[in-house]
């Protein structure tokens, strides 16, 4: 998965240590009607089944909304045994709710909606 995130990295909003486990990028969340800016850092534990959230300060009071924004965009809910898709619904509009750097006017985007 980290090679996958490492090949597609926009440069200056995610970026991806391999020797060290770490997906990274700059969010914002909006929570209490107030948008929250920082970063995240998604750590895959070796040897445990687990992941290390780390967030910045700025983003405590969104943290609940962050977690969840990571659980669906690492799909750590995803049934290991079931046959699905593995880009499912959930990760796509979790992608989509991660405010990332807006590209430049001669980059061609695609919106997706939920």
């Amino acid at each position: 998965m980290l090679q996958f995130f490492a090949y597609r990295a926009i440069a200056g909003v995610e970026s991806v240590d391999l020797a060290q486990r770490q997906y990274a990028r700059t969010v914002t969340v909006h929570a209490a009607g107030q948008a929250h800016m920082g970063w995240m850092c998604a750590q895959f534990l070796e040897g445990h089944p687990a992941v290390r959230l780390t967030m910045s300060n700025s983003l405590a009071p969104a943290f609940l909304q962050v977690q969840a924004l990571c659980r669906q965009l690492l799909d750590l809910d995803a049934d290991p045994l079931a046959r699905q898709p593995w880009r499912s619904y959930a990760t796509i509009r979790a992608w989509s709710q991660l405010a990332a750097k807006p590209a430049p006017s001669n980059t061609p985007t695609t919106k997706v909606s939920p």
